[in-house]
């Protein structure tokens, strides 16, 4: 038997899939349940929701879109469109793929996986950006940014680095030499 406040095995995932994504600090678990709680008429649930989304569409390529719901009046355009999102995504799971688009979001449950769901795929595709070679421009932008930070270390007399110093490196050298705390950044 669970006690009031032990948290499940998929409260844990959820949360974990959650702070990957880099949604930590900003709700806890028990937040979490509580907007999947409230459901799809709730600008809050539709609002996580939508963030969840835009934040996968700035790393990965989606046709679909949604609107955040202003109200329950807006619950049913919300629904359609996230069914779109979900058959493009390939959502395995048939409690938010199958049956009434309408009637799909109707339980905290399925409110909660589809919360789950995408802050998984957010994270799959945060996790497949890193694995990413960098690309020809990126590489370019980067040089061109490690050669301004050695014009500045010029400019502020700090010796000339090696060409494999970490940018990390550079810039503690150049805070050191400015008198800049990490706070102040």
């Amino acid at each position: 038997m669970r006690m009031r406040g032990q948290k499940t095995g998929r409260q844990v995932d959820f949360a974990a899939g959650m702070e990957g994504a880099g949604v930590e600090g900003c709700l806890s678990i028990e937040t979490f349940a509580e907007v999947a709680e409230a459901g799809v008429s709730s600008p809050r649930f539709t609002s996580l929701c939508t963030w969840l989304v835009s934040e996968l569409r700035a790393l990965c390529p989606l046709e679909e879109d949604i609107s955040p719901a202003c109200g329950p009046e807006d619950a049913e355009t919300f629904q359609i469109e996230m069914s779109g999102l979900l058959g493009e995504l390939r959502c395995p799971y048939p409690a938010l793929t199958t049956g009434d688009v309408t009637a799909r979001l109707r339980t905290p449950e399925n409110c909660l996986q589809l919360l789950y769901f995408l802050s998984s795929e957010l994270l799959s595709a945060r996790l497949q950006v890193r694995k990413r070679p960098p690309s020809p421009d990126r590489e370019k932008r980067s040089q061109e940014a490690v050669c301004e930070l050695q014009h500045i270390c010029r400019a502020l007399g700090i010796p000339e680095a090696d060409p494999d110093c970490p940018v990390s490196q550079l810039m503690a050298d150049i805070k050191a030499k400015v008198g800049v705390d990490d706070w102040m950044l």
